[in-house]
């Protein structure tokens, strides 16, 4: 092979038996360029490329192990070996210690020793070059990279940190080195970690785990990690190589997922539930209301049925809260503004929370309107004022704020399940004890609760979350222990304007009467207990137990039917649909739909038709009366207002 030297060496000499010895080299071609100083010997290296260099410490211009300092500094993938007229062990420590590929007393230098030593030097310094490439590989790798990447010995001593480890965690690499990563690992995630450091020293991997490691301002993040391990000649673990990606955000909207999907799920078990407890309740508290006509104040069974007729109307009360939870209840939505709603029950909720809680206000002239159920939003406020003054058992301050917020698809997809857009923000905040991680992931959840045994139903906060939901909205809790809780609900501004009011006619002389009635429901107990009580009226009943018999009876009856009394969820034909074929056939007709629950979220809102009434089961015998009345006169109004339109009084 062809190697071209260059020698720095100020001895013309010397130079001379040099240039000889390497040109009758035997195997390898040495093309020697020389020079007695340094200076021109750096420029010599600047413009030209050679193989190794042959350099004197002794010259005009340098001396010693500076010498070599000056061009290492500036070269320092150079091979060089030192040459000098003296054997001077110390001066060869140095010259090797800050560079030098070997050192060679001219004076002691056989024939082929300085070959073989050129040899060895440039192989080595092809050898340091590939090294020095890969070091700048795996330092612009590990210093652009996203992941956190870790070397550790085999005791989990760390022996180098990537820069990422700044970024995602807070902690510079100089904090980190020489210490123990168990220092920020969280203590729950000890054993998880030290078993899969064990298997990586073992197998050789360590498979993939999450853990949790604490970022320098104190929060928690989660990473997924990767171990390998490297192995000495003997094959004994030296290191092993950690590659740890930060998944905390897609952990939280995993976690969140999660939430809403056990939500779901338990909402509509809940609502199921509350059908069938809904319809029997009905049953009984009917049936109780037609003992309590039937004895006398004196009568010692009387006492008996007021307290059924109670305990059926408390456990009524439990059913509509879990359809609230589950979005299940059929809400009468209205244009709002729910600055005059907070406005308007400020004097409740100051008889709710006592005089030992603070109540202020804050509300945003410019806040808009939303499109909700007034009584539902009004439930709000009073559940998360009761959730407040229970926090707050030695007094405090609740705050209820509105502000007009416009939250973008970004943030959304991060925080908020919902569409763009502009939205009413409605926060309630305290003073009051908090909450930790594990009761916030719980809060909403129906049954769930802090308080002791007997003093709460666990139904105040997932009744708030089911109403908020069904309105299209999204409700957040941030709450820790000590700092008091803060609940803020967004619900969708609308453009719609609101309806003026108009005044109800009065149904209160409507008791009786003589029209017919057309019953569809498919629950026989209850069924029975509405024809009873609507005959004992003075009306006409005719009965179905589904929406197509009830097609069919109406089909066949020759005469008026002047109402349909139907439940909403039946097999087959429900309610609604049954409603839109009576009407079709018989547009003068008036419609009560009787509903434990509409089956459907809040996505798939049930809105009541123009002049149809809703009943809510469990309902009294004075609660059908009602409506019942309220339907016909309406159908009467109705009926002659269309006539007096056509000119017949």
């Amino acid at each position: 092979m062809s190697f071209r030297i260059l020698l720095i060496e100020d001895n013309p000499g010397d130079a001379r038996l040099l240039q000889i010895m390497l040109r009758s080299a035997v195997g390898d071609v040495f093309t020697v360029e020389h020079t007695d100083r340094l200076s021109t010997g750096i420029a010599l290296i600047r413009r030209s490329k050679y193989d190794a260099l042959l350099l004197d410490l002794g010259l005009p211009d340098s001396q010693g192990i500076d010498t070599v300092k000056a061009v290492l500094s500036q070269f320092p993938t150079l091979p060089t070996i030192v040459l000098t007229g003296r054997d001077d062990d110390e001066l060869a420590a140095q010259a090797v210690g800050v560079g030098a590929q070997d050192f060679i007393g001219k004076e002691k230098l056989p024939s082929d020793t300085l070959a073989r030593a050129l040899r060895h030097a440039i192989e080595r310094g092809k050898i340091r070059e590939k090294l020095r490439e890969s070091e700048e590989l795996f330092q612009l790798i590990t210093e652009n990279a996203g992941d956190l990447i870790a070397v550790v010995d085999p005791h989990g001593k760390r022996i180098y940190n990537s820069p990422s480890y700044q970024t995602v965690l807070g902690y510079s690499p100089e904090e980190l080195k020489g210490t123990s990563p168990f220092e920020q690992i969280h203590p729950d995630d000890h054993e998880l970690v030290r078993n899969a450091l064990e298997q990586a020293r073992s197998n050789g991997t360590g498979g993939r785990i999450v853990y949790r490691m604490r970022h320098k301002n104190g929060s928690w993040r989660f990473l997924e990690s990767t171990r390998s391990i490297i192995r000495n000649e003997e094959g004994e673990v030296t290191k092993v190589v950690s590659i740890n990606r930060d998944i905390t955000e897609r952990r939280l909207l995993e976690e969140q997922f999660m939430q809403s999907q056990k939500m779901e799920a338990v909402g509509r078990l809940s609502g199921g539930i509350a059908h069938d407890f809904n319809n029997l309740l009905g049953v009984m508290i009917g049936y109780a209301e037609y003992l309590q006509e039937e004895l006398e104040g004196g009568n010692k069974l009387r006492s008996s049925v007021d307290e059924i007729v109670k305990a059926g109307k408390r456990a009524a009360a439990l059913t509509r809260q879990l359809l609230a939870f589950s979005r299940q209840q059929v809400l009468d939505p209205k244009v709002l503004d729910i600055n005059a709603i907070v406005c308007d029950i400020d004097q409740l909720l100051r008889r709710v929370i006592g005089e030992d809680i603070q109540l202020g206000t804050k509300l945003d002239p410019l806040l808009g309107h939303v499109k909700a159920d007034h009584s539902q939003i009004e439930q709000v406020l009073v559940n998360l004022a009761v959730n407040a003054r229970d926090a707050m058992p030695n007094g405090g301050k609740l705050t209820i704020q509105t502000k007009r917020v416009d939250l973008d698809a970004a943030l959304l997809q991060n925080h908020y399940p919902n569409n763009p857009g502009s939205y009413a923000c409605l926060t309630v905040t305290d003073t009051g004890v908090g909450m930790d991680a594990a009761t916030k992931a719980r809060a909403f959840e129906p049954f769930f609760t802090t308080k002791e045994k007997g003093k709460g139903t666990g139904l105040g906060l997932s009744t708030v979350y089911g109403v908020v939901k069904q309105s299209g909205g999204h409700i957040h809790i941030d709450s820790s222990p000590g700092e008091g809780t803060t609940f803020n609900i967004y619900l969708p501004l609308t453009c719609e304007v609101s309806a003026t009011k108009t005044a109800e006619p009065d149904p209160m002389h409507v008791r009786s009467g003589s029209e017919t009635i057309l019953i569809a429901e498919d629950e026989p107990a209850m069924r029975t207990l509405v024809r009873n009580i609507l005959q004992a009226y003075g009306y006409t009943v005719l009965e179905a137990n589904d929406g197509e018999e009830a097609l069919a009876i109406s089909r066949e009856h020759r005469g008026a039917v002047e109402l349909l009394l139907t439940d909403v969820i039946m097999p087959g034909m429900g309610g609604k649909a049954l409603a839109q074929e009576i009407i079709r056939e018989r547009p003068e007709t008036a419609v009560v739909y009787m509903s434990g629950y509409t089956g459907h979220t809040y996505k798939e809102q049930w809105p009541l038709e123009p002049g149809s009434f809703l009943l809510m089961k469990p309902f009294t015998r004075q609660d059908l009366s009602r409506t019942i009345g309220l339907a016909l006169q309406s159908r009467f109004t109705s009926v002659k207002r269309d006539l007096s339109k056509a000119g017949i009084d």
